[in-house]
């Protein structure tokens, strides 16, 4: 109860009343439970959001020690890390995802880009997403285009992105992410007429169950728009 009550309140933007159920189960116990590492995660990310940098490291190296082979704790490391502004530490864990699943890297260097930028880092956030670039045109199989979409659109390659995310949509219609990286680029590039009708297409998909992810979407083209 205290594990769906903590991913709740978390997920409804209140982090300290998921720091204190959390806290309250005890992080050791959340450690043993056979899904701790939901919970661990979920905690790191709350106290990320209170700006609790040191202490959510601490939650993430208990995450490791209980749960080794999880390579997906270095997404949630290497963003606190960044947060904090230590760059050495950042390249290190990049460094240490290269060892662990063939699929680590992309995503540990996508996440300290984001979280480099978003914390004022923004040339070594460059640095950091031309070296995801390299790697993902290094794969010799697998369909990467939407990861090297991403990068590029954080890496403000916003003409190069827009070509992958309108290929993908056009053989993917009814992925909505896809749908709406389309008009948020668009955004970006200043054509307000064609983001303001993928908005539009995407306020009026007929589709059920579609849990408000489609706003979500509208909401971030309103928002770059400025409105």
């Amino acid at each position: 109860m205290r594990f769906v009550n903590g991913l709740t309140t978390s997920g409804q933007n209140f982090p300290q009343f998921a720091v204190d159920n959390y806290t309250a189960f005890g992080y050791e116990r959340m450690a043993e439970n056979l899904r701790g590492f939901l919970s661990l995660w979920d905690l790191a990310n709350a106290l990320y959001m209170l700006g609790e940098y040191k202490q959510a490291l601490a939650v993430i190296h208990l995450t490791r020690q209980h749960f080794p082979d999880l390579s997906f704790s270095l997404n949630y490391e290497v963003i606190l890390h960044a947060a904090r502004g230590h760059i050495q530490e950042v390249n290190r864990i990049i460094d240490e995802s290269f060892q662990l699943s063939a699929s680590a890297p992309g995503r540990v260097m996508f996440n300290a880009a984001r979280a480099l930028r978003t914390h004022g880092h923004k040339e070594v956030a460059h640095e950091v997403l031309e070296r995801a670039l390299e790697w993902y045109h290094s794969r010799i199989t697998g369909d990467y285009r939407y990861a090297i979409a991403k990068v590029l659109y954080w890496d403000e390659q916003w003409s190069d992105a827009q070509t992958i995310f309108e290929k993908l949509y056009q053989e993917y219609p009814d992925n909505q992410n896809y749908h709406g990286y389309t008009g948020i680029v668009a955004a970006r590039l200043g054509e307000r007429e064609k983001a303001n009708r993928i908005l539009e297409e995407l306020y009026s998909k007929p589709e059920p169950y579609l849990f408000g992810s489609h706003l979500y979407w509208c909401a971030r083209i309103a928002a770059i728009l400025g409105e």
